[in-house]
């Protein structure tokens, strides 16, 4: 991939994890941008992933040069967390 690939590429890793998001249609999953806690390469994005108003996970998206980093984190719906244990 170029540099040209890879800045289609970033803008595509956020918008369809938003449309994904949206069209899973088994939670009330969104994605709330976040002023980055860090910048890293040449483009960078933070988002919260939020069940309704309770945050779950973690989304970053990055670009530096012709390589995209795309890494989601999240844990377990708070229905299942508040029945554990």
């Amino acid at each position: 991939m170029n540099t040209r690939g890879a800045l289609t590429s970033y803008g595509a890793e956020r918008v369809g994890t938003a449309v994904g998001l949206k069209l899973s249609g088994e939670a009330p999953l969104r994605l709330e941008d976040q002023p980055n806690p860090f910048r890293w390469g040449d483009e960078s994005s933070s988002s919260l992933l939020l069940f309704g108003k309770e945050r779950v996970g973690n989304v970053f998206t990055a670009r530096k040069g012709k390589r995209v980093f795309h890494v989601l984190f999240v844990g377990p719906p708070p229905r299942i967390r508040r029945g554990a244990g």
